[in-house]
Protein backbone atom coordinates (compact mmCIF):
# COMPACT_ATOMS: atom_id res chain seq x y z
CA UNK A 1 0.00 0.00 0.00
CA UNK A 2 1.67 3.63 -1.18
CA UNK A 3 1.41 5.88 1.74
CA UNK A 4 1.18 9.35 0.63
CA UNK A 5 2.80 12.06 3.01
CA UNK A 6 2.20 15.33 2.61
CA UNK A 7 4.61 18.20 4.07
CA UNK A 8 3.61 21.87 3.84
CA UNK A 9 6.89 24.13 4.56
CA UNK A 10 7.62 28.19 4.41
CA UNK A 11 11.57 29.37 4.67
CA UNK A 12 12.24 26.36 7.08
CA UNK A 13 15.30 24.76 5.45
CA UNK A 14 17.32 24.47 8.42
CA UNK A 15 14.64 22.54 10.24
CA UNK A 16 12.94 20.17 7.04
CA UNK A 17 15.80 18.18 6.23
CA UNK A 18 15.83 16.54 9.77
CA UNK A 19 11.82 15.88 8.81
CA UNK A 20 12.76 14.77 5.57
CA UNK A 21 15.69 12.68 6.80
CA UNK A 22 12.74 11.37 9.24
CA UNK A 23 10.70 9.91 6.39
CA UNK A 24 13.67 8.15 4.27
CA UNK A 25 14.78 6.36 7.07
CA UNK A 26 11.21 5.05 7.65
CA UNK A 27 11.33 1.18 7.99
CA UNK A 28 8.39 0.86 5.57
CA UNK A 29 9.52 2.14 1.85
CA UNK A 30 6.38 2.55 -0.28
CA UNK A 31 5.91 5.92 0.75
CA UNK A 32 5.90 9.41 -1.40
CA UNK A 33 6.81 12.93 0.31
CA UNK A 34 5.32 15.46 -1.35
CA UNK A 35 6.37 19.10 -0.15
CA UNK A 36 4.16 21.75 -0.69
CA UNK A 37 5.70 24.88 -0.35
CA UNK A 38 3.90 28.37 1.05
CA UNK A 39 5.33 31.31 -0.71
CA UNK A 40 9.28 30.67 0.78
CA UNK A 41 12.50 32.94 -0.55
CA UNK A 42 13.84 31.44 -3.79
CA UNK A 43 17.19 30.94 -1.49
CA UNK A 44 15.28 28.87 0.90
CA UNK A 45 12.73 26.70 -2.19
CA UNK A 46 16.69 26.21 -3.50
CA UNK A 47 17.72 24.66 -0.48
CA UNK A 48 14.74 22.33 -0.44
CA UNK A 49 14.88 21.12 -3.99
CA UNK A 50 18.29 19.84 -3.36
CA UNK A 51 17.24 17.39 -0.86
CA UNK A 52 13.76 16.60 -2.84
CA UNK A 53 15.93 15.82 -5.95
CA UNK A 54 17.69 13.28 -4.40
CA UNK A 55 15.28 11.02 -4.19
CA UNK A 56 13.01 9.71 -6.84
CA UNK A 57 9.66 9.48 -4.31
CA UNK A 58 9.74 12.87 -3.01
CA UNK A 59 7.70 15.68 -4.73
CA UNK A 60 8.48 19.55 -4.46
CA UNK A 61 5.09 21.96 -5.40
CA UNK A 62 4.75 26.00 -4.71
CA UNK A 63 0.96 26.48 -3.44
CA UNK A 64 -0.58 28.10 -6.57
CA UNK A 65 -1.34 31.86 -6.25
CA UNK A 66 -5.34 31.46 -6.69
CA UNK A 67 -4.85 29.51 -2.74
CA UNK A 68 -5.67 30.95 -0.23
CA UNK A 69 -1.69 31.11 1.60
CA UNK A 70 -1.51 29.44 4.83
CA UNK A 71 -0.46 25.27 5.87
CA UNK A 72 -3.82 24.37 5.21
CA UNK A 73 -3.93 25.22 1.55
CA UNK A 74 -0.44 23.61 1.34
CA UNK A 75 -2.36 20.38 2.96
CA UNK A 76 -5.38 20.58 0.72
CA UNK A 77 -3.57 21.03 -2.49
CA UNK A 78 -0.49 18.07 -1.43
CA UNK A 79 -3.94 15.46 -0.99
CA UNK A 80 -4.64 16.85 -4.51
CA UNK A 81 -1.50 15.63 -5.94
CA UNK A 82 -1.18 12.19 -3.70
CA UNK A 83 -1.31 9.07 -5.56
CA UNK A 84 -1.38 6.66 -2.15
CA UNK A 85 -3.77 4.90 -1.10
CA UNK A 86 -3.20 5.82 2.64
CA UNK A 87 -2.26 9.63 3.48
CA UNK A 88 -0.19 11.35 6.63
CA UNK A 89 0.56 14.88 7.04
CA UNK A 90 3.28 15.87 9.01
CA UNK A 91 4.36 19.62 9.68
CA UNK A 92 8.16 20.50 8.37
CA UNK A 93 9.55 20.81 11.99
CA UNK A 94 8.46 17.75 12.92
CA UNK A 95 9.71 13.74 12.51
CA UNK A 96 8.36 10.40 12.62
CA UNK A 97 9.36 7.64 14.46
CA UNK A 98 11.63 5.16 12.58
CA UNK A 99 8.63 2.05 12.46
CA UNK A 100 5.74 4.72 12.32
CA UNK A 101 4.43 3.77 8.85
CA UNK A 102 5.54 0.19 9.25
CA UNK A 103 2.86 -0.46 12.58
CA UNK A 104 0.54 2.01 11.12
CA UNK A 105 0.09 0.18 7.40
CA UNK A 106 0.29 -2.78 9.00
CA UNK A 107 -3.04 -2.51 10.32
CA UNK A 108 -4.36 -1.03 7.66
CA UNK A 109 -3.54 -4.73 5.25
CA UNK A 110 -4.90 -6.90 8.56
CA UNK A 111 -8.30 -5.25 8.98
CA UNK A 112 -9.69 -3.67 5.87
CA UNK A 113 -12.44 -2.13 7.31
CA UNK A 114 -10.30 0.48 9.11
CA UNK A 115 -9.96 4.11 7.95
CA UNK A 116 -8.34 5.74 10.13
CA UNK A 117 -5.40 4.11 12.01
CA UNK A 118 -4.72 6.81 15.53
CA UNK A 119 -1.39 7.30 16.41
CA UNK A 120 0.26 9.32 19.34
CA UNK A 121 2.76 11.75 19.55
CA UNK A 122 5.41 13.02 22.29
CA UNK A 123 7.32 16.51 22.40
CA UNK A 124 10.90 16.12 21.61
CA UNK A 125 14.18 18.11 21.96
CA UNK A 126 16.92 18.28 19.74
CA UNK A 127 19.61 18.63 22.31
CA UNK A 128 18.53 16.00 24.60
CA UNK A 129 17.35 12.94 22.13
CA UNK A 130 16.34 10.99 25.47
CA UNK A 131 13.82 13.20 27.20
CA UNK A 132 10.11 12.58 25.75
CA UNK A 133 6.99 14.30 26.93
CA UNK A 134 4.01 12.51 25.53
CA UNK A 135 1.56 15.17 23.97
CA UNK A 136 -1.80 13.84 24.81
CA UNK A 137 -2.95 12.99 28.84
CA UNK A 138 -4.41 9.47 27.70
CA UNK A 139 -4.20 6.97 24.77
CA UNK A 140 -7.53 4.74 25.39
CA UNK A 141 -10.76 5.98 25.03
CA UNK A 142 -14.58 4.70 25.33
CA UNK A 143 -15.68 7.58 23.40
CA UNK A 144 -13.12 8.78 21.14
CA UNK A 145 -15.26 11.73 19.84
CA UNK A 146 -16.45 13.00 23.33
CA UNK A 147 -13.21 12.51 24.72
CA UNK A 148 -11.22 14.51 21.86
CA UNK A 149 -13.79 17.42 22.46
CA UNK A 150 -12.55 18.43 25.73
CA UNK A 151 -8.98 17.52 24.85
CA UNK A 152 -8.80 14.54 27.11
CA UNK A 153 -7.13 12.42 24.07
CA UNK A 154 -5.56 13.92 21.00
CA UNK A 155 -3.60 13.52 18.77
CA UNK A 156 -1.09 15.51 16.41
CA UNK A 157 -1.03 16.32 12.81
CA UNK A 158 0.82 13.04 12.21
CA UNK A 159 -0.05 11.12 14.28
CA UNK A 160 -3.00 9.84 12.17
CA UNK A 161 -2.82 7.68 8.94
CA UNK A 162 -5.91 8.26 7.20
CA UNK A 163 -7.49 6.18 4.35
CA UNK A 164 -8.03 8.70 1.19
CA UNK A 165 -10.87 7.44 0.15
CA UNK A 166 -12.31 8.85 3.10
CA UNK A 167 -11.82 12.27 2.06
CA UNK A 168 -15.34 13.47 -0.03
CA UNK A 169 -13.75 17.15 -0.02
CA UNK A 170 -10.73 19.34 1.26
CA UNK A 171 -10.79 18.12 4.94
CA UNK A 172 -8.70 21.29 5.99
CA UNK A 173 -10.37 25.19 5.91
CA UNK A 174 -7.66 27.23 4.46
CA UNK A 175 -8.90 30.18 6.62
CA UNK A 176 -8.04 29.07 9.73
CA UNK A 177 -4.41 29.18 11.25
CA UNK A 178 -4.73 27.66 14.55
CA UNK A 179 -7.32 24.82 16.14
CA UNK A 180 -7.53 23.64 11.99
CA UNK A 181 -5.97 19.92 13.36
CA UNK A 182 -8.43 19.70 16.24
CA UNK A 183 -11.44 20.90 13.87
CA UNK A 184 -10.74 18.38 10.60
CA UNK A 185 -10.15 15.40 13.77
CA UNK A 186 -13.52 16.29 15.10
CA UNK A 187 -15.19 16.65 11.82
CA UNK A 188 -13.91 13.54 10.41
CA UNK A 189 -14.69 11.43 13.56
CA UNK A 190 -18.12 12.30 13.42
CA UNK A 191 -18.44 10.78 9.58
CA UNK A 192 -16.53 7.95 10.69
CA UNK A 193 -18.44 4.08 12.33
CA UNK A 194 -16.60 2.89 15.81
CA UNK A 195 -15.40 -0.21 14.00
CA UNK A 196 -13.65 1.87 11.42
CA UNK A 197 -10.98 3.18 13.62
CA UNK A 198 -8.23 1.43 15.05
CA UNK A 199 -6.63 2.96 17.95
CA UNK A 200 -3.00 2.25 17.66
CA UNK A 201 -1.58 3.43 21.15
CA UNK A 202 1.80 3.94 20.47
CA UNK A 203 4.28 6.79 19.84
CA UNK A 204 4.49 7.08 15.77
CA UNK A 205 5.19 11.17 15.79
CA UNK A 206 7.70 13.38 17.41
CA UNK A 207 7.10 17.35 17.75
CA UNK A 208 10.00 19.70 18.41
CA UNK A 209 10.46 21.99 21.46
CA UNK A 210 12.98 24.48 21.87
CA UNK A 211 11.99 26.83 18.97
CA UNK A 212 8.89 28.89 18.17
CA UNK A 213 6.01 27.14 16.38
CA UNK A 214 4.16 29.28 14.15
CA UNK A 215 1.00 28.58 15.57
CA UNK A 216 1.92 29.26 19.54
CA UNK A 217 1.06 32.67 19.79
CA UNK A 218 -1.88 33.51 21.82
CA UNK A 219 -3.82 36.83 20.70
CA UNK A 220 -7.27 37.83 19.96
CA UNK A 221 -6.83 36.46 17.09
CA UNK A 222 -5.78 32.89 18.29
CA UNK A 223 -8.87 32.90 20.42
CA UNK A 224 -11.22 33.98 17.63
CA UNK A 225 -9.32 30.56 15.63
CA UNK A 226 -10.19 28.45 18.34
CA UNK A 227 -13.92 29.83 18.37
CA UNK A 228 -14.12 29.74 14.38
CA UNK A 229 -13.10 25.87 14.84
CA UNK A 230 -15.68 25.43 17.25
CA UNK A 231 -18.62 27.01 15.36
CA UNK A 232 -17.87 25.39 12.45
CA UNK A 233 -17.87 21.85 13.82
CA UNK A 234 -20.83 23.01 15.60
CA UNK A 235 -22.67 23.92 12.48
CA UNK A 236 -21.62 21.04 10.56
CA UNK A 237 -21.40 18.57 12.83
CA UNK A 238 -24.43 15.85 12.45
CA UNK A 239 -26.45 13.81 15.17
CA UNK A 240 -23.80 15.15 17.95
CA UNK A 241 -25.38 13.49 21.43
CA UNK A 242 -26.65 16.61 24.12
CA UNK A 243 -23.68 16.23 26.21
CA UNK A 244 -21.22 16.76 23.44
CA UNK A 245 -23.67 19.87 22.05
CA UNK A 246 -23.52 21.21 25.91
CA UNK A 247 -19.56 21.26 25.86
CA UNK A 248 -19.14 22.09 22.28
CA UNK A 249 -21.46 25.29 23.70
CA UNK A 250 -19.37 26.09 26.39
CA UNK A 251 -16.37 26.14 24.62
CA UNK A 252 -18.03 28.79 21.93
CA UNK A 253 -18.27 31.43 24.79
CA UNK A 254 -15.19 30.68 26.52
CA UNK A 255 -13.15 31.48 23.17
CA UNK A 256 -15.60 34.37 22.60
CA UNK A 257 -14.36 35.60 26.00
CA UNK A 258 -11.11 35.36 25.30
CA UNK A 259 -10.91 36.50 22.17
CA UNK A 260 -12.57 40.03 23.01
CA UNK A 261 -10.53 40.38 25.96
CA UNK A 262 -7.33 39.85 24.02
CA UNK A 263 -8.84 42.69 21.76
CA UNK A 264 -9.43 44.66 24.35
CA UNK A 265 -5.89 44.43 25.89
CA UNK A 266 -4.34 45.03 22.62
Amino acid sequence: MLVSIVMPTFNRSELVYDSIQSVICQSYSNWELIIVDDGSSTEEVNKIKKFSFKKENIFFYKRPDKLVKGANSCRNYGLSKSKGELIKWMDSDDLLTEDALQKQVSIFMVKKDVKICLGYGAFYYPDDNNKLEYWSRNNTSENIFSDHLVNKIRWPIGGILWNKSHFETDPFLPKLSNSQEWLMHSLQLTKTKFDEIYNLKDIVYLIRRGHNRISSEKSSKYYYNQFKARYVLFIEAKNLSYNDSFQLLKQLIIYLFYTILFFIKK
